[in-house]
C-alpha cells in the first residue's frame, strides 16, 4: 500500500535537493523523468512514497527532509579542516556527508557517555588547569608533550611512521577521544575523498570529541593532522567557519615543536654538515615528514631557503597515499572505526539498550556477518 500512497512535496525542496546533491539536472531528470510534474504540483504526476524515498536515496538526503515546508538552513560546519595549504574549503557533497556521519556518531557516543555519568575528559581537565592564553607555542606544545606522556627517544626506536601514528592513535583513543579515518565517503569505493579538499577535521565536545582523518593522505601527513586536531580539541577552538590564520599559525607551530622540538633539532643538527642528509636522518628519527622537519630548520636559520625550496619540491611529487580497494572488507572495516566508538556501541547492542538494527546502522551500516567479525576482532567471542 505505501508504494501507491502519492505525497507532495513542495517545489522548493526539490530544487534544493537537486542543487545540494551536486548532480546536473540532466542526470537527475533521466533517473526520474517525471519530477517536472513533481516540481509542479501535477497530481497525476506526483511522486509514490517509494519513488520519494529512492529520489532521496539517490540524491543522499535524509528523507524526512522531503516533509520539510522550506529547504534547511544552509549546511553549516561546525569543525576545524587541516587543508592543503590552509586554505578553508567550500566543502563538497563527499566531505558534508563525511561530517553528518561523524556528527551523528558523535550525537549517539554524548547521550551514551552521558548515560554512563560522565562528565568531563579527564585530559581536558588537566590541560586546563596548565594553560592560560599568555603562553607562547612552545609552552603550550610541552605541557601536551607532558600529558600524553611523549618521549622522543623512544620515537627513534620505533620501526616506521606507520607504528608512531598509531602511537598517537591508541593514545587519544585512551584518552576519550574517538579518531575515525577514512579515504572514501562511509564503505562507497566510488565516492573517494579529495585529499586537496581536506586532511582532517575535528568535532569538539568535552565528552565525545571526534577527530576524522582523511586516510588518503600519506602517514606523515597523518602523524601531523592527527596531532594538529587534538590541539584544537584542547584549546577549544572550535567552529572555524571563518579561518583566522593567525589562530592557525599558532597551532600549527604548537604541533610542530611537539613533533621536532627545538631543543632536539639544536641538539642534533650540526652547520657543517650537508643539510639534505640530515633532514633525512631526522625525518627517519622523528617518523615526521622531511619537509614538516625543514620548515622547522628554516625557522631556527639552520639551513637556507634554497635547501627549504629543495625539500618542498620533492615532498609535494609524493604527497597522496594510494590507497586499495582491496583487501580484508572486515580488517578495512574495523580500521575505519574509532576503538572506543566500537567498543560502546557493541556494548550497548549486547546489554540490550541499543537495537542491532541501529547497532549495525552506526558501524556504517553493516550486516550481521559484519558485526560478528567486528565483535571477535574487538571482544575475541
Amino acid at each position: 500500500m505505501a508504494n501507491k500512497l502519492r505525497i507532495k512535496i513542495e517545489p522548493e525542496i526539490i530544487k534544493w535537493a537537486i542543487k545540494e546533491s551536486g548532480k546536473s539536472e540532466d542526470e537527475i531528470l533521466k533517473k526520474f523523468p517525471n519530477i517536472v510534474g513533481w516540481i509542479n504540483l501535477d497530481e497525476k504526476q506526483l511522486p509514490t512514497f517509494k519513488q520519494a524515498e529512492n529520489f532521496a536515496n539517490y540524491l543522499k538526503i535524509p528523507f524526512g527532509y522531503l516533509f520539510l515546508s522550506s529547504p534547511p538552513k544552509k549546511f553549516e560546519i561546525g569543525a576545524d579542516f587541516r587543508s592543503i595549504n590552509n586554505i578553508f574549503p567550500k566543502a563538497s557533497k563527499n566531505l558534508k556527508d563525511t561530517i553528518i556521519d561523524m556528527s551523528n556518531k558523535q550525537n549517539w557516543l554524548i547521550e551514551y557517555r552521558k548515560s554512563l555519568g560522565y562528565e568531563f575528559l579527564e585530559i581536558n581537565k588537566k590541560f586546563k588547569s596548565y594553560y592560560h592564553d599568555n603562553m607562547n607555542y612552545e609552552e603550550v606544545a610541552h605541557i601536551v608533550i607532558d600529558l600524553i606522556n611523549l618521549d622522543h627517544l623512544e620515537v627513534e626506536k620505533m620501526k616506521n611512521s606507520a607504528e608512531y601514528y598509531k602511537f598517537f592513535r591508541n593514545k587519544f583513543e585512551d584518552l576519550g577521544v574517538s579518531v575515525f579515518q577514512n579515504g572514501i565517503v562511509g564503505g562507497n569505493t566510488g565516492r573517494k575523498l579529495d585529499i586537496n579538499e581536506f586532511r582532517a577535521f575535528v568535532l569538539i565536545d568535552e565528552i565525545a570529541p571526534v577527530i576524522f582523518i582523511n586516510n588518503r593522505d600519506s602517514v606523515t601527513g597523518k602523524i601531523f593532522s592527527i596531532v594538529h586536531e587534538f590541539t584544537h580539541m584542547l584549546l577549544g577552538k572550535d567552529d572555524i567557519i571563518t579561518k583566522n590564520s593567525g589562530e592557525e599559525t599558532f597551532i600549527n607551530n604548537i604541533t610542530s615543536e611537539i613533533l621536532a622540538p627545538k631543543k632536539y633539532l639544536l641538539k642534533n643538527f650540526d652547520k657543517n654538515l650537508p643539510a639534505i642528509n640530515q633532514i633525512e636522518e631526522l625525518s627517519k628519527r622523528l617518523k615526521i615528514s622531511r619537509v614538516s622537519i625543514a620548515i622547522k630548520l628554516l625557522k631556527l636559520n639552520l639551513i637556507t631557503n634554497e635547501d627549504f625550496l629543495y625539500i618542498k619540491k620533492l615532498t609535494e611529487e609524493n604527497v597522496i597515499q594510494k590507497v586499495s580497494s582491496g583487501g580484508n572488507y572486515y580488517n578495512s572495516l574495523n580500521s575505519r572505526l574509532s576503538e572506543n566508538f566500537k567498543k560502546d556501541v557493541i556494548s550497548s547492542v549486547e546489554s540490550n539498550n541499543t537495537s542491532y538494527t541501529e547497532g549495525f546502522r552506526l558501524l556504517g551500516n553493516i550486516k550481521s556477518k559484519a558485526y560478528d567479525s567486528l565483535k571477535e576482532m574487538t571482544y575475541g567471542v
